[in-house]
């Protein structure tokens, strides 16, 4: 009996602290995204297409917008991913995000939906933030255009300050059935939706762990 309670309490302690089990969810991913976002990449100029990612439901609810932080994978758009893994905790494809606490930051001063200015800024600085002196050499294609003064701005004013990663959910887009992995994204549901997402997956694990214990 006691290991029971210590078992049921650890779940509890989980919702309580507003953590979750990765879970799989469906992903589905809206036409639109933003291109062109020149950067050079290892010195090699690429023109790249990528967030808000709209208009994109996770679990049939609706996403506010969605960013890319993988830059070494591709995700074909419009697309299904039923197979996607879902966490709180700044990974991708079961690895840490480089500098999510700074993604985190940068999320919660600029996301927000479209493919403008300042989406293609934002979707800039998060690649630069997350993989530039990490393994490869990302920078501003061309530093002195609208898009590049935007991002510098952003990155400017990021400067040392770091977000929380808890706020935000962290999707490894699969398909059921396949090895691939698919561009790892970062997003977010409407206000209050991500506690309730959150909480809706511990109490799942919680139930499972009840019917485990009373077989």
């Amino acid at each position: 009996m006691r290991t029971r309670l210590v078992l049921i309490s650890a779940v509890v302690l989980a919702i309580g602290l507003g953590l979750s089990p990765a879970r799989a969810e469906v992903l589905d991913l809206g036409p639109n995204y933003s291109y062109p976002i020149p950067l050079f990449v290892d010195d090699t100029l690429r023109n790249l297409g990528g967030g808000s990612i709209d208009s994109s439901t996770l679990g049939g609810k609706p996403l506010l917008w969605v960013y890319c932080v993988d830059l070494f994978r591709s995700i074909w758009v419009p697309g299904a991913y039923d197979d996607t893994v879902v966490t709180s905790d700044g990974e991708v494809h079961g690895e840490p995000v480089n500098k999510a606490e700074k993604v985190a930051w940068l999320l919660t001063h600029y996301a927000a939906a479209g493919q403008g200015l300042e989406a293609k800024a934002l979707q800039a600085a998060i690649w630069i933030t997350v993989w530039h002196n990490f393994g490869h050499t990302v920078s501003l294609a061309d530093p002195t255009s609208a898009l590049g003064v935007r991002a510098t701005e952003m990155l400017t004013e990021l400067g040392s300050n770091k977000g929380n990663v808890a706020n935000f959910l962290w999707l490894s887009p699969k398909k059921a059935g396949s090895a691939l992995e698919y561009q790892g994204l970062v997003t977010r549901v409407p206000d209050g939706g991500v506690t309730l997402m959150l909480l809706g997956g511990a109490l799942v694990a919680l139930a499972t762990l009840r019917r485990r214990l009373r077989a």
